[in-house]
């Protein structure tokens, strides 16, 4: 099963681990897990399923220094440059402000919808107090409208 691991950038040390816990727990499971690589919850899940089996790490990165510095070798890496038209227009249904947004942010909403078309289940740690709990409620909104199911793993919950 390939799993999207996806979540807020700003964790505590103790939900860092536990992401961490998670992500080498999927690897060990046999499975995949495909991530942003943004700070907090996506790295905290890719670190941890690299310490087992860093090919089994997508990164979809919005563009090609994109948080370089913590990537791990052995990782699989793709671009929006890679894109197809369906990930913009998925993109686009999913943001309410698309219109709005500029094109570094549009990027980054791009890279959401490759990431969530690419599994099979979401797992998510929102922020759940930010309106529309953020950038990844849009990769939230881009599941829904694919049918993907999402696992809140702060509230053990499907969403």
């Amino acid at each position: 099963m390939i799993v999207a691991c996806i979540g807020r950038r700003d964790l505590k040390k103790s939900e860092a681990l536990y992401l961490e816990s998670v992500g080498l727990a999927l690897v060990e499971g046999g499975h995949r897990i495909v991530s942003g690589n943004a700070p907090g919850s996506d790295q905290a899940f890719a670190l941890g399923a690299s310490y087992l089996d860093p090919s089994r790490v997508t990164l979809y990165l919005p563009w090609g220094s994109f948080e370089k510095r913590s990537g791990i070798e052995g990782n699989v890496l793709h671009q929006v440059e890679e894109a197809t038209a369906e990930h913009w227009d998925l993109a686009r249904r999913a943001h309410p402000t698309w219109d709005r947004l500029a094109p570094t942010v549009r990027r980054l909403m791009v890279r959401n919808a490759m990431i969530v078309k690419s599994a099979t289940v979401v797992l998510a740690f929102p922020d759940m107090m930010k309106p529309g709990f953020g950038g990844t409620g849009h990769a939230m909104r881009c599941a829904l409208e694919l049918g993907v199911p999402v696992w809140l793993l702060n509230e053990q919950r499907w969403w």
